[in-house]
């Protein structure tokens, strides 16, 4: 019978401990508490409550021979989940504070170590914390970029959050290479204009605040400048 003599998690997770042999079942003993594992396969899942746990686990053939017994020891650190804030000028804020990694759509974003992340493209957003032993993954954000790129016209983006939304209250933000003014339209999905109003570049690179007293449904961002036009697809619940 073989297994390791350590494995590693996180307080308040399941960890999992594989042994290996050719006994036709196996039997499990939290040390701790002197108690006999419901299960008798080569594997077993253990809910970790304290930094260091001890098991044990020998093997039994059909025959009802014993293999000796395997101590093996649990190793687990104290780890929040990480959380993703999203704040007023579009940058991504993690309260993580260890050993940081963000991801976009579940890849790793290479370099990106640190408390907060300037998204540049579409997608789901998460963040990975770590310690010794443990890592825990945020929940995704999802984060949306509209925008283009014209050699005579510039950068011209275009963001919404939070999307969905939830709270009474969305934040249209973006970024321009000019400082013409912009044109602000909201209509719902049918084209029942709900918003129409300008809006100066220095709003829109700050994020400009527009309440959402309306029902449940899918409506359409639309910002205008210069004759050129971006729109984004916004959810209120």
């Amino acid at each position: 019978l073989t297994a390791p003599s350590e494995v590693f998690g996180c307080i308040g997770s399941n960890v999992t401990i594989t042994a290996s042999g050719n006994g036709s079942t196996y039997q499990w003993v939290n040390q701790n508490g002197n108690e006999t594992l419901t299960g008798n396969s080569k594997t077993i899942e253990v809910y970790t409550l304290d930094p260091i746990s001890s098991y044990s686990v020998k093997a039994i053939n059909d025959k009802g021979c014993q293999s000796e017994s395997k101590n093996i020891v649990v190793r687990a650190d104290d780890l929040d989940t990480p959380k993703i804030n999203l704040s007023s000028n579009g940058v991504l804020q993690t309260d993580a504070s260890k050993k940081i990694q963000w991801l976009l759509n579940g890849n790793i974003l290479s370099g990106a170590n640190d408390i907060s992340y300037i998204p540049t493209q579409s997608g789901l957003y998460s963040v990975r914390a770590a310690n010794m032993y443990c890592v825990k993954e945020s929940s995704p954000i999802e984060y949306l970029v509209t925008g283009l790129e014209d050699p005579t016209k510039g950068t011209f983006s275009l963001s919404v959050f939070p999307n969905p939304s939830e709270i009474g209250e969305i934040r249209v933000i973006g970024n321009s290479s000019v400082t013409n003014p912009l044109q602000l339209q909201i209509t719902d999905i049918l084209g029942k204009e709900l918003v129409n109003q300008p809006m100066s570049s220095e709003e829109f690179k700050n994020g400009f605040a527009v309440e959402t007293k309306w029902t449940s449904g899918v409506y359409i961002v639309r910002v205008t400048q210069d004759g050129t036009n971006l729109h984004q697809k916004v959810i209120i619940r």
